[in-house]
């Protein structure tokens, strides 16, 4: 069932060109929440009303948002000038505690030169969203602006910065996974939510990144645990 925040039309208004943009939704079991990060022409860094919309409150089961200067946004617009380099902090309320999925619901007008990334700055994980994989997280029943943020980074900024991740999922499909992990000589365990293990094996002083070859299906739901770092994804 559609929540808030659902924005089918995009822009309020906007330039004519096709212009990159990002719709990440939270859903729940019943309740899903999307919210838009664009890049326009016309916009700026600031809030741009005629371009960014608020977050609407027409059900408060679920609700994803981005913030700008303080101000919770269904929509936000930013400059084209700040895609190579830009974090967009994430809010969230749920109304129950549980698992939910971070899903990503659209990636258009992003080129080859960009990456896109959801952090999760409480288990210091972040997750490569252009790689077809729901994100699996358990929410307390609260309102937060401090867990998560979008960040879109070129390939120079990107070999060029640590992304400063205990933890990072940068590929996943049925084959196997990619990763970056901060320690070497670590145990790496794959398994899913029935506790049936698909990895384990130690991997000694490979260098980064390291490939894991195992079978996976989609739409199932997997753990992933390197040393005591661990985190949830599944594949679409």
């Amino acid at each position: 069932m559609a929540g808030n925040n659902n924005n089918a039309n995009f822009y309020r208004a906007s330039s004519t060109l096709q212009q990159p943009k990002i719709k990440l939704a939270l859903a729940g079991d019943q309740f899903e929440s999307e919210t838009l990060v664009a890049f326009d022409l016309l916009a700026t860094n600031d809030i741009d009303y005629a371009l960014d919309a608020k977050r609407k409150l027409a059900n408060t089961a679920v609700s994803l948002y981005s913030i700008n200067n303080g101000v919770e946004l269904a929509i936000q617009a930013l400059g084209l000038s700040s895609l190579d380099d830009i974090t967009i902090p994430l809010g969230y309320t749920v109304k129950e505690s549980g698992d939910y999925l971070i899903k990503t619901k659209q990636l258009e007008g992003i080129n080859e030169d960009l990456s896109v990334w959801l952090v999760d700055l409480e288990s210091n994980t972040s997750y490569n969203l252009q790689e077809n994989v729901d994100i699996s997280v358990h929410l307390d029943k609260k309102a937060s602006d401090k867990r998560f943020a979008l960040k879109v980074l070129s390939s120079r900024v990107l070999a060029e910065t640590n992304m400063a991740s205990d933890l990072t999922l940068l590929k996943a499909n049925e084959r196997g996974l990619t990763i970056r992990y901060a320690k070497k000589d670590q145990y790496i365990t794959v398994y899913d939510v029935n506790g049936r293990v698909h990895f384990n094996k130690t991997i000694y002083g490979e260098e980064q990144p390291v490939s894991v070859d195992v079978k996976l299906n989609r739409h199932q739901v997997y753990i992933l645990k390197v040393g005591n770092e661990s985190l949830k994804f599944s594949i679409k």
